[in-house]
C-alpha cells in the first residue's frame, strides 16, 4: 500500500500554487527531497526566482500567456516533457513532487487524464503528489487523496486590476 498520498487544488480562486509553496517549505524544513514541475508557466515568477536556483522548479511553458484557443504543437511538446519529466521524478526517490497546473494543460488537450493517472500510477510508494489547475478532471479527483476547490468570491482582477509581482506571481 502507497503511504504517499495524492492532493488536488483545483478551481479559479487564487492561491492553488500559492498552497503548493508553503507545502515546499515545509518539506524542506524537514530536509525532504522537492520538486515543482510546473506546466504551461514559462514566465519569470517570484517562485520561479526564489527556487529555481535551489534546483526545486523545474519549467515548462512558453513565456506567453496561454489559452485554449492558441495551443500549437510547441504546447504539446513542453507539456509533454513535463509529464516524461514527472514520470522520473515520481521514481527518483522524492518526498513530494507538485504538478502544478497539469489539469489546465488536461483541459487544454495537451494530455490526457488517463497519461496523467498512468504516470501517478507508477509513483514510488512514500512520494506526495500534489495537482493543481484551474480545472481538474474527474477521475484524477477521484483517484486522489484530498480534494480541495479554491473558489473565486472576490478578486480585484474583475475590476480590471492586473496582476501584480509579488502577489500573484
Amino acid at each position: 500500500m502507497k503511504k504517499g498520498m495524492i492532493h488536488v487544488y483545483y478551481g479559479d480562486g487564487k492561491g492553488k500554487s500559492s498552497i503548493c509553496f508553503g507545502m515546499v517549505v515545509r518539506m524542506l524544513g524537514w530536509g525532504k527531497r522537492v520538486l515543482v514541475i510546473q506546466f504551461l508557466k514559462g514566465q519569470e515568477s517570484g517562485e520561479g526566482r526564489y527556487f529555481g536556483d535551489k534546483g526545486v522548479v523545474e519549467r515548462f511553458g512558453k513565456e506567453e500567456f496561454l489559452n485554449k484557443k492558441s495551443v500549437n504543437e510547441e504546447d504539446v511538446k513542453e507539456v509533454r516533457g513535463g509529464l516524461k519529466r514527472a514520470k522520473e521524478a515520481l521514481k527518483e526517490g522524492f518526498d513530494l513532487v507538485i504538478l502544478d497546473e497539469i489539469g489546465v494543460a488536461v483541459e487544454f488537450g495537451l494530455v490526457s487524464e488517463i497519461e496523467v493517472e498512468t504516470v501517478l500510477e507508477e509513483r514510488g510508494d512514500e512520494v506526495e503528489v500534489v495537482l493543481t489547475g484551474r480545472w481538474m478532471g474527474e477521475m484524477l479527483k477521484k483517484n486522489a487523496d484530498y480534494v480541495v476547490e479554491i473558489k473565486n468570491i472576490k478578486h480585484p482582477y474583475n475590476k480590471g486590476v492586473r496582476a501584480r509581482k509579488g502577489v500573484e506571481y
